[in-house]
């Protein structure tokens, strides 16, 4: 079965405010610049998958249910993310993938702007910095939540 390097951009509507690096233009130019880095993934065929407009504290993204569709089916060898917070905003779900599934299945985890590479951790877990990123992206989600519903 052909492998594939799948590119995840997500940008939520609360991040509209956020700099211009969140954006999926950018999202895409900081994965691609990334790539072009890795000798070994230079020729492997890449999918991208783009959710616009929806939240990361769920995977309950259209997006998102094709990559993971795409990793049931095997097909996945590399997920690519700008950060971990594009990945997802879910302590407990990023954990499981990150930790548990992804080891498990093979597929290597990039995550840009963290400078995480599961290929660096391969027998060992994430550590405790990617931890305490995936943990603070959770609190940051629950934060504008609670901001907004202040507001209304």
């Amino acid at each position: 079965m052909r492998k594939y390097i799948y590119k995840y951009l997500r940008l939520s509507l609360e991040d509209e405010n956020e700099v211009e690096s969140n954006s999926i233009t950018n999202q895409r130019q900081i994965i691609e610049n990334h790539l072009s880095t890795i000798v070994e993934m230079a020729n492997m065929p890449s999918v991208e998958v783009v959710d616009d407009g929806h939240t990361g504290t769920n995977f309950n993204r259209p997006g998102m249910k094709q990559l993971l569709d795409a990793v049931r089916r095997g097909e996945v060898a590399c997920i690519i993310v700008k950060d971990l917070s594009r990945f997802g905003r879910k302590f407990l779900e990023v954990s499981k993938y990150l930790e548990q599934l992804f080891p498990y299945l093979g597929i290597r985890f990039i995550a840009v702007g963290d400078g995480y590479d599961s290929d660096n951790h391969k027998g060992t877990t994430a550590g405790l910095d990617i931890s305490v990123r995936n943990m603070l992206n959770a609190l940051y989600s629950k934060k504008v939540s609670s901001f907004e519903t202040f507001l209304l």
